[in-house]
């Protein structure tokens, strides 16, 4: 194994580290210097370098920082505790401290020449070292090693990711998604978004990330105990469900994305489906039934969005579809109407037709058929959610309205 860095990187603003507090004040420097040290090592290398004006506090940080770094890399490699301390760093290639801002930074972390070998398998740094590129991560870390050791088999195998059930250290349930190595960027990208975003929300009706593991990339999310709502709706193991529960599923899910939207930067799901609404409970008696996940894909609305990114248009809203795009979080309010029409039917939207056939559908208005059985109540739900045009859906609070009167009834 070869550990090894031509740069040196210094970082002035520890905020990049994900720490912050006292030390964010007395702490000049960190600067991460990976090298090898002898001609011949038998053991890899990893040097810390921490400044300060104050020594008690620069032995403070570099001790979180080996506790932190420990956790993630070994055993795979051996730190050699060294602390430097001086008033300040010189690099070796420029003879000058180089002082990087954020961008910049990641920007050389994604370097693959800045990695890290672990038996033949170059690992980014920024891979190594997630607070880099997860600064706004502050949630607990967990030891992978011991908890797939300890868990059952997987629970679903995917191109990018495994999922496995497994019980943390605090004896909660939880369900482990771990990225595959190597991974496409896009893949690593959607994973990244997915913990920035989802760590932070406070709701009772979105999945909780628990904790959160380096490398592989992995995380640990609150286990819904029955699955999906895809799966609980397309099997005959829980039928039948009673519409007091399936109104209840549909008031949890439009909490959420009242909550998504209502923020003071709203956040657009952009992937809102069937297949990422979780469901941890079957009985009304529970205050809460379902819980959306899955936000690799959301993205926070400062503007119109316009990227253009579709996988699978079913559940997509037209504008979203269209050759030059542009979006708003009423993307997730067509989306939900897709998800009331699957739970009333038990039906795939626009199963019968090809993708690429189902787009241009949507795009021309059509929509699945609603069955005569349906109220009128909540085909008035279901077809002003799916509105040709954004500003024809509904708010959030006549959404829930509905529903709450049509529970009532």
């Amino acid at each position: 194994m070869m550990v090894a860095i031509e740069k040196l990187h210094v970082i002035d603003n520890l905020g990049y580290l994900g720490i912050a507090g006292k030390w964010k004040k007395t702490i000049l420097n960190v600067h991460l210097d990976l090298n090898v040290k002898t001609e011949e090592p038998k053991t890899d290398e990893l040097i810390i370098y921490v400044t300060g004006e104050d020594s008690r506090d620069v032995k403070e940080l570099f001790s979180f920082i080996i506790g932190k770094l420990e956790a993630i890399i070994q055993p795979q490699v051996t730190i050699d505790k060294t602390l430097v301390r001086s008033s300040k760093i010189e690099s070796a290639t420029k003879g000058k401290t180089d002082t990087l801002d954020l961008e910049e930074l990641l920007k050389c972390l994604r370097d693959l020449e800045h990695s890290v070998k672990v038996n033949s398998t170059s690992i980014p740094l920024d891979e190594l070292i997630p607070d880099y590129s997860l600064p706004e991560y502050q949630g607990k870390w967990m030891n992978l090693h011991v908890l797939i050791e300890n868990s059952e088999p997987p629970i679903g195998i995917g191109a990018f990711g495994t999922v496995y059930k497994a019980r943390l250290s605090d004896n909660r349930k939880a369900a482990i998604k771990i990225l595959n190595h190597p991974a496409p960027p896009a893949s690593t990208s959607d994973f990244r978004n997915e913990i920035r975003i989802q760590s932070v929300l406070k709701c009772p009706q979105i999945v909780s990330v628990l904790a959160i593991h380096p490398y592989p990339l992995a995380v640990a999310f609150e286990l819904c105990m029955y699955g999906s709502l895809y799966t609980i709706l397309h099997s005959d193991e829980f039928w039948p469900i009673s519409w007091e529960v399936r109104l209840k599923i549909l008031v949890d899910i439009s909490l959420s994305l009242k909550y998504l939207h209502s923020l003071s930067i709203p956040i657009a799901h952009l992937d809102m489906k069937s297949a990422n609404i979780g469901i941890c409970s079957l009985s009304v008696e529970d205050p809460v039934l379902a819980k959306i996940t899955d936000f690799g894909t959301a993205q926070r609305v400062k503007k119109r969005i316009t990227l253009r990114k579709v996988d699978s248009p079913f559940w997509l809203a037209p504008e979203i579809l269209q050759e030059t795009p542009e979006y708003t979080e009423k993307v997730d309010t067509y989306a939900f109407g897709m998800v009331a029409w699957e739970v009333l039917t038990r039906n795939e939207p626009f199963s019968n037709l090809h993708y690429i056939t189902a787009q241009e559908a949507i795009l021309s208005g059509d929509r699945p058929h609603i069955p005569p059985y349906c109220s009128e109540e909540y085909k008035e739900l279901i077809t002003r959610c799916w509105a040709q045009s954004p500003d024809n859906r509904p708010p959030w609070d006549w959404v829930l309205d509905k529903l709450t009167k049509m529970q009532a009834d």
